[in-house]
């Protein structure tokens, strides 16, 4: 008979050389379930890469492993014996990247390492040193583990297992037990704000890295007149004796480079309730989980062409930034380093309706992050209530030459470099 269960994504991690260890972590996993998961409503589910992960172009592969399933699981087994693994580029492994970013994201970790003897003819020195250092590091909600034999690891980690399981469901009643506050039905949330067109709903922020794969080879700009010229969103007029800006397509690289690089967001007020709210003021204090994420930074200039002209940058800067400080709308203050304080006005949220803000914010990140929203709220229909939502900010690698980045910025620049 079927019943309703929540899910546990638990994320198998190792380097090959502990194939036994993967599939008892497996074995145990199912034997939980079957033991368990109808009395509990919990099902667990192991997560492998080999399995839940597909190729996707243009990203450093264990970037792709992140983001298909790392980051979306609940807790993390980790199993050593003399491998540490392949670099990535970030982390001394894949399985080294997993656990670290799992545990800095707060979720348990679980790590074994096997001393089973190893012949010497089949252990590689460096490696197992590289291991060795590993294991001197401590994770976030960590629990560190030896064994030596495949029995013994089976029945520490069904022990363990069963510790893990039950932390968890008293972590949850003890949330649920604290969270008595009637928030009547009202969520945030998260939407794309375009120039044209209307908002989508954001539940994960995409942004791009861009890797230019030939910069050194950038060519010097070269001015192939003097009539005025609108280049992105910024208009400059230009006189005949305007010097060119030989740095033109360089800057407009870089530009490309950071551009891609953030966002702008709206955020959105909804209901679930029957009834309207009125009067509606968010006081919200957003910090970063982790990664490293900028609210608002300093907004970019569109390179000129021309080192002088007669008009220059109508557009001091990004006509949509700008509209930040229209009264009435998002304000944002930073804080410090990591902490903002927005604050915003809902004149009125209709019963089962969404409200999508006219105000946004401009999200910058170089890297995986996550930003948490905590927000009072005020109204003249309720008492003050508090509500948090977070925000996944996943980037992406690209790589391009500027021939193509050029092309998609600068007007006329394929039919100018013929």
């Amino acid at each position: 008979m079927a019943y309703a269960a929540r899910v546990l994504q638990i994320l198998i991690a190792s380097p090959g050389d502990v194939q036994d260890e993967r599939q008892i972590i497996s074995d145990v996993i199912y034997e939980w379930n079957y033991t368990n998961s109808r009395e509990r409503s919990i099902v667990l589910l192991p997560i492998r890469w080999e399995t839940h992960a597909s190729p996707e172009m243009g990203s450093r592969p264990q970037a792709v492993i992140n983001r298909q399933i790392v980051d979306d699981c609940d807790m993390a087994v980790a199993v050593f014996w003399t491998r540490l693994g392949t670099p990535t580029g970030e982390a001394e492994s894949g399985t080294a990247e997993e656990i670290s970013r799992m545990g800095n994201d707060g979720k348990p970790v679980m790590l074994y390492f096997s001393q089973a003897k190893v012949p010497l003819r089949d252990l590689d020195i460096s490696e197992y040193q590289r291991l060795a250092e590993f294991q001197k590091q401590t994770y976030p909600k960590g629990l560190i583990e030896n064994y030596s034999t495949p029995g013994e690891f089976r029945d520490k980690f069904r022990r363990q297992l069963a510790f893990q399981i039950s932390s968890i469901i008293t972590t949850d009643i003890q949330r649920q037990d604290e969270s008595t506050v009637d928030t009547h039905g009202i969520e945030l949330s998260f939407a794309s704000a375009p120039s044209i067109g209307a908002p989508m709903p954001v539940d994960v922020l995409e942004l791009t890295k861009i890797i230019c794969t030939d910069k050194s080879e950038i060519p010097d700009y070269i001015d192939y007149g003097t009539e005025p010229v609108s280049y992105g969103s910024n208009l400059s007029i230009v006189t005949a004796t305007a010097t060119p800006n030989r740095n033109f397509y360089r800057e407009v690289v870089a530009y490309a480079e950071r551009i891609a690089l953030r966002s702008q967001l709206r955020l959105v007020v909804s209901s679930a309730s029957n009834q309207s709210m009125r009067d509606i003021h968010l006081d919200i204090e957003a910090h970063t989980r982790n990664g490293h994420v900028l609210i608002n930074p300093p907004a970019l200039s569109w390179p000129s062409p021309q080192q002088q002209y007669l008009l220059t940058n109508i557009f001091t800067q990004d006509p949509l930034h700008a509209s930040m400080q229209i009264p009435g709308q998002v304000t944002v203050r930073n804080i410090s380093e990591d902490e903002w304080r927005m604050e915003a006005d809902v004149p009125v949220v209709q019963a089962q309706r969404t409200v999508y803000l006219t105000g946004f914010f401009t999200v910058a990140a170089t890297e995986d992050s996550n930003l948490v929203f905590d927000a009072t709220v005020y109204s003249s229909d309720a008492l003050p209530f508090a509500l948090s939502t977070e925000l996944k900010v996943r980037v992406k690698e690209q790589e391009m030459s500027y021939h193509e980045i050029l092309r998609e910025m600068v007007p006329g620049y394929g039919e100018r470099t013929r």
